[in-house]
């Protein structure tokens, strides 16, 4: 399974493309004080004086919140939706998948598709997001 994480040369740079539309300068700008209070929140969960992964403590959990939010993901469901890019990453890895983890991402497509067919008839029938 192909994702902009493990694709190479013009199929990356042709999605690449496509997912940088989505965060143009005024998206960023708009965005830019939830990424200030999420950022706050991760560098506080990180223990001062100890080892830390900085990818797996702050950055990948901040790259994910962010999309997620653009996205119109809020709040509780930023979990759900953290737990399915694992899957997908995990999957789109290259590395050997357990069945469990392929069972649960399975599973994890159908609540996915569930989750953004819902939140799309919601934006449908309010534009505003009122």
């Amino acid at each position: 399974m192909a994702s902009l994480n493990t694709m190479d040369g013009l199929a990356h740079l042709k999605l690449r493309g496509l997912v940088a539309k989505a965060f143009n300068p005024a998206t960023v700008s708009a965005l830019e004080p939830f990424i200030e209070k999420r950022s706050e929140q991760l560098l506080d969960e990180i223990q001062r004086g100890e080892p830390v992964d900085f990818v797996k403590a702050f950055a990948g959990p901040l790259a994910v919140d962010v999309i997620a939010e653009a996205l119109g993901v809020r709040g509780v469901d930023h979990g759900f939706f953290r737990w399915y890019v694992q899957c997908v990453t995990e999957l789109t890895s290259g590395r050997p998948v357990a069945g469990a983890l392929l069972s649960d991402y399975l599973r994890g497509m159908a609540e996915f598709t569930t989750f953004f067919r819902r939140m799309f008839e919601r934006l449908r029938e309010r534009p505003d997001g009122g």
